[in-house]
């Protein structure tokens, strides 16, 4: 049997609790406090952009070039002014599939040959298309910058789209797209449907099925009327200076031949108004 708890006891009991709370309110009150008022943010660091060196060859190609040294590689950027947002309305992907074929043959090299001799140089070579416009990239040492635009200008001045370069470039496009479940992917793809849903934009998620009605005769007819160096930008980032790149680029790139190219506007699509909640399956 317990033995009832004394009132005096309880007195002591009841004010050791009370200069508990009291104790600890002050303690709650700065916790609670704390947690309502975000901590400040770090200061932002200065941003300190490279100078940017330009010129424009006499066939209108404009160059820029951005030194960083020492560095042992040289970043060589091709940008094309079109993208996917120029491709047909019939023939989305047209765009894309223009770009990707171009690394694939010239008059007297073929696409194993044009890899071997960017390998050589020790470099790499990679394609990329947007909705406004492609970038070419080439990586390769130092030594090796005038070979590289070389190649890139033999690419560009002799390009010849081998047939069987075009089944296989087509064969892995499809590929990619119809074995592509990539949720980042997939979500990328719907969210442009969304937002360009009637515009331009929109031709940049193009499916499986177009690609094969993509033809040689039209990759040349895009190639021809936007591959042209007034259509395009040319950025050499490393360890160089811009004599060397102002004759390394005249001598390889001079000769690409100049066209008149056509304006194009394109309107902002129409914004939302409404908030959309959108699913796509993926099995």
């Amino acid at each position: 049997m317990k033995t009832p708890m004394r009132p005096g006891k309880i007195c002591v009991c009841v004010l050791l609790g009370l200069f508990i709370i009291s104790f600890m309110t002050p303690y709650v009150s700065a916790q609670e406090k704390f947690r309502k008022t975000p901590p400040l943010p770090y200061p932002l660091p200065d941003l300190n952009f490279p100078s940017l060196e330009s010129f424009i060859l006499s066939n209108g190609l404009q160059v820029s070039v951005v030194q960083r040294k020492p560095q042992p590689f040289i970043d060589i950027h091709l940008i094309i002014l079109t993208g996917e947002s120029l491709s047909p309305d019939d023939l989305p992907g047209l765009a894309s599939f223009t770009a990707n074929m171009l690394f694939k043959g010239a008059v007297g090299l073929s696409a194993s040959q044009i890899e071997e001799q960017i390998e050589y140089i020790g470099g790499d070579f990679s394609v990329s298309t947007y909705p406004d416009y492609s970038v070419f990239s080439i990586t390769c040492l130092k030594d090796y910058l005038n070979d590289a635009v070389k190649l890139l200008g033999q690419i560009l001045t002799q390009a010849d789209f081998p047939k069987i370069e075009v089944n296989n470039v087509k064969r892995d496009m499809f590929y990619n797209i119809a074995r592509n479940t990539n949720p980042e992917l997939l979500g990328r793809k719907l969210l442009f449907q969304i937002l360009f849903h009637n515009h331009p934009y929109q031709k940049y998620v193009f499916n499986s099925s177009v690609i094969k009605r993509l033809n040689r005769k039209d990759l040349l007819t895009f190639f021809d009327k936007f591959y042209i160096p007034n259509n395009a930008r040319l950025l050499i980032i490393g360890d160089v200076d811009l004599s060397e790149v102002t004759n390394i680029t005249g001598k390889h790139l001079g000769q690409w031949e100049k066209k008149n190219v056509e304006t194009y506007h394109i309107n902002p699509p129409a914004p939302k108004t409404k908030p959309k909640i959108c699913f796509t399956d993926l099995p």
